[in-house]
């Protein structure tokens, strides 16, 4: 996998307006807890390469990212056993970097070894963490495997909105 942080990489897929669109976005918002370049290397590599069994797209990245006054994101990896608290740190993080800021939009990206064999019943701290958000929270949620990964580890790709 390229771990190059590189933010042109976004503009070699294919739709370039969408794309550019995208960078801009990230161009005027990026951050507290991560770069321009680590937000577009977190999209490239670690949310629209993995196939999934649900599938984010540019379009979900775009509509994920627009009409925010703040965004940011954050990657963590862990034992499955502990995704409740992995899924707890990683929003605890986010919401104490953007204090005060309203969480408008979240999208959240899991990965698990390929022969992780994850039940539905393993997702329920997600479902929670979903339910506590008002509704007018926008969210888009996407699930991959990858043959490289350990199918005891769960890795949470998280990008949020404020305003």
């Amino acid at each position: 996998m390229d771990t190059t942080l590189n933010p042109s990489q976004l503009e070699d897929e294919g739709n370039d307006a969408l794309h550019s669109e995208i960078l801009e976005i990230l161009d005027n918002h990026a951050g507290k807890l991560s770069t321009k370049e680590e937000l577009c290397d977190m999209i490239e590599n670690d949310i629209i390469k993995p196939a999934g069994y649900v599938s984010i797209d540019y379009h979900d990245i775009y509509t994920s990212l627009t009409g925010v006054a703040e965004l940011d994101g954050v990657k963590v990896a862990g034992a499955r056993n502990e995704f409740e608290q992995l899924l707890n740190d990683v929003t605890a993080r986010l919401q104490a970097a953007h204090d005060g800021a309203t969480l408008t939009k979240i999208l959240i990206h899991l990965t698990a070894g390929n022969d992780a064999n994850i039940q539905i019943e393993e997702l329920q701290p997600m479902r929670e963490l979903i339910a506590q958000f008002n509704d007018d929270v926008q969210v888009v949620w996407g699930f991959s495997t990858d043959n490289n990964q350990d199918a005891n580890i769960i890795k949470i790709c998280l990008l949020a909105g404020f305003n």
